[in-house]
């Protein structure tokens, strides 16, 4: 497992066009915004585990950042 310190405001990028912004941070809990194109399935790792049968398709998309 790869373990990163971002602060507010801060991008991870996974691959080409993924990427995960810290937009919130409060106490022990963190709020991410996630860019990713439309096909990409984000579903949090404990739905799957609850058997989780429809994952969420990134609802949203930016224009790209140059």
């Amino acid at each position: 497992m790869l373990v990163l310190t971002r602060n507010m405001g801060q991008t991870i990028k996974l691959g080409d066009d993924i990427n995960l912004t810290v937009t919130q941070i409060s106490g022990t809990h963190i709020r991410f915004g996630i860019v990713a194109p439309i096909e990409t399935n984000i579903v949090r790792a404990e739905l799957i585990n609850r058997h989780c049968t429809y994952p969420v398709k990134s609802q949203a998309h930016s224009k790209s950042e140059n």
